[in-house]
Order: structure tokens, then sequence, then C-alpha cells
């Protein structure tokens, strides 16, 4: 009896081929969509780590019309907060076999992420604290905005693959 269900499940008893047709349709169909969702899925997490870039992004420009003390700590706490988490999704996207065609960009925006946080860490935040916000602010949009650019640019780059 399972012998003769398994033949009539999956029309091996009339070896017709339109029934192997469609059996063969059958077996690419979960095929096609592994590999579509392994796409979206590729796509996700550089989306992530972009979406990351560009809140912590926001929070350090929103810095730099901050003169209050405690607002810029907060504003900065968020911004530390935000490169974290920019970190951690580089992180696993790096360690993702899946990303292996992608990992030459992502080590690319790593180098010009890892000198980003340097600079806004060393030279921005402490300029803001000192109450020299025209510095500052022409540190974060000249220096730091072609980096931003830069970084983007990688990280589309690695979407595209």
């Amino acid at each position: 009896i399972r012998g003769k269900s398994w033949r009539i499940l999956f029309h091996f008893r009339s070896r017709s081929k339109p029934a192997m047709k469609s059996f063969n349709r059958l077996l690419l169909l979960p095929i096609l969509l592994y590999v579509a969702t392994s796409s979206l899925a590729l796509a996700g997490q550089v989306e992530d780590i972009q979406a990351e870039l560009n809140q912590s992004r926001q929070q350090t420009m929103a810095m730099l019309s901050e003169v209050e003390p405690g607002v810029l700590e907060m504003r900065y706490a968020d911004a530390l907060v935000s490169s974290k988490e920019v970190d951690a999704s580089l992180q696993r996207a790096l360690a993702d076999p899946a990303l292996q065609a992608q990992h030459g960009s992502l080590e690319a925006f790593k180098q010009i992420w890892d000198v980003f946080k340097t600079t806004r860490d060393q030279e921005i935040v402490p300029l803001l604290m000192a109450g020299k916000q025209d510095q500052a602010r022409a540190l974060a949009q000249k220096v730091q905005a072609g980096r931003l650019k830069q970084m983007n640019d990688l990280l589309d780059d690695a979407r595209s693959n």
C-alpha cells in the first residue's frame, strides 16, 4: 500500500512526461523561494546597517545645534547606542557566510566607520562640550559628510551584489 500511495502522489505510476514536468516544477519551486528569500535577507542585513548608520549620524548632527551640556550628553549617549547597533550588525554581517561576496565592501565600510567614530568621539564631541559649535560643525559637515557618503556608497554596493 505504501508503494502505491507514493507512486500515486507523485504521478510516477503513469511515467508520463507531463507528470514528470509537474514534479520537476514542484521541486524547483522551493529552490527558487529559498534563493529569493535569502537574497532579501542579505539585503536586509545591509539595509539595517545603513539605517543604524544614518540614525547615528542624525543624532550627532542634532548635537551641533545644542549648547546645553546635559542635552549634549544625552544626545551623545544616544549616538553611542546607535554606534553599538551598527557595530553589532556589521559583526553579524561579516560573520555571515551568505554575505561572503559582500565581505570586501563591508570591510572597507568598517575601516571608514572606525575613523568616523574616532573623529566624532575625539574631536567633534570635545569641541561641542567646549562650546566650539562652529568648529565642530565645520568638521562634521566637511570631513564627516564625505566619510558618510563613502560608507553609504559601500553599503549600496554591498546591497546590489
